[in-house]
């Protein structure tokens, strides 16, 4: 996870990797597409 980072140190070649993996497409994963479809607990 990447939330808890405020500052990235990266040279101009790292950033641009950085860059291009945040920018990429997200593959579809059935078990994330699952979880996402439930119902929250507080709404049940």
């Amino acid at each position: 996870m990447i939330l808890d980072r405020r500052v990235f140190n990266f040279n101009d070649e790292q950033y641009e990797e950085f860059i291009n993996l945040l920018d990429a497409p997200v593959a579809d994963d059935p078990v994330i597409e699952k979880l996402l479809a439930r119902k929250p607990q507080w709404d049940v």
